[in-house]
Formats: C-alpha cells, structure tokens, sequence
C-alpha cells in the first residue's frame, strides 16, 4: 500500500511542478506502461508455474489492466497532439460580487 501512495504523491507532485498541461502527457505515458505491466507480470508468472495456472483467478484483474491501458495509451496519444489548456475560461461578463 505503501508504493501506491508513493507512485500517487510523486506524479502529484510532477504535475505541480511542470503544470497540468506538460505533466498530462507524461503521466498518462507512464499510467498506461505501469498498467500493462500488471498482465505482462502474470503470463512471467504464469510461465515459471504452469501446473497452477489453470487454478489462476485474476484473469479478469488482467483484461481489464489490458484495456485500460490501451485506453490511457489512447489518451496520451490524443494529449500529445492536442495538448490541454494550462488556463481557466471565466466569462467575466456574468460573474457578480456576493456581498
């Protein structure tokens, strides 16, 4: 539990110091690498022991790792050509002072 809160406060803390635009893509690159690795460290599992892999359980832990880091791939790639605003649009013509 601890490495996963490590892995959270250090792309937190990237993100703050290179801004939400520049960090988005490399976050996102590194969300979809750390994701594919979940299924990849099963199959090396898998091939050291393969009396037990018919008894393996996580196989739906794994399609879903797999399609969400095909998913966050997608993302980054569509970040890396179109990148986000770094900038909040306010419409000051509506906002009021509340007194």
């Amino acid at each position: 539990m601890f490495c996963y809160y490590l892995v959270f406060f250090i792309a937190l803390a990237y993100t703050f110091k290179q801004g939400a635009s520049k960090a988005s893509y490399s976050i996102l690159t590194a969300l979809a690498l750390l994701t594919a690795c979940l299924p990849i460290s099963s199959i090396i599992q898998g091939m050291n022991n393969v009396a037990l892999l018919p008894y393996y359980e996580g196989y739906m832990v794994d399609i879903t790792a797999t399609l969400f880091a095909f998913v966050f791939a997608k993302m980054a790639k569509y970040l890396k050509y179109k990148p986000a605003k770094n900038k909040v649009i306010v419409d000051t013509k509506k906002l009021e002072l509340i007194n």
